[in-house]
């Protein structure tokens, strides 16, 4: 399964942590941060040593770090998380999300299941109604939605 960390601002990750955590999970990696400017920033990569610059570079700042281990869709950079949902919002995920087909209902197993669920549903949906992020009814669907072997970061 992927592995998902939400890293405070002020916390370090240790490299040795990363590395080993990258001969487990070796499908990819990506970062998701605010900048000093409040920009959403995402990088993503296959490369440890990367990973490690880049985790390293923003110890001062709160980040999403999502390590892939490919349950579903291809290998590819396409696939790594944190994905966009909007433009200021990213999701990452860890489990298995039972998303298996496109907006017109066909299967494409070239997609992560996280990339589906974000591709034709929750980005569509915060695109045309974002206040819905800050519901609490929309927090409960994703909740029951998801299940409690399933584990979001935005």
């Amino acid at each position: 399964m992927c592995l998902l960390i939400a890293k405070p601002a002020g916390k370090s990750v240790p490299a040795s942590a990363l590395i080993q955590a990258t001969n487990v999970n070796k499908d990819g990696w990506g970062i998701a941060w605010t900048t000093r400017r409040k920009r959403l920033q995402v990088v993503r990569g296959f490369d440890v040593n990367a990973l490690v610059a880049a985790v390293g570079a923003i110890t001062n700042r709160p980040a999403i770090i999502h390590l892939r281990f490919a349950t579903h869709g291809t290998k590819g950079i396409e696939n790594c998380h944190p994905f966009y949902v909007t433009d200021n919002i990213v999701m990452a995920h860890n489990g298995i999300l039972d998303a298996p087909m496109t907006g017109d209902g066909t299967a494409d197993d070239t997609f992560s299941d996280t990339r589906l669920f974000i591709e034709f549903g929750l980005r569509p949906m915060l695109t045309a109604h974002p206040e819905l992020f800050d519901n609490d009814g929309f927090r409960y669907t994703m909740d029951t939605l998801c299940g409690t072997w399933n584990k979001l970061a935005f």
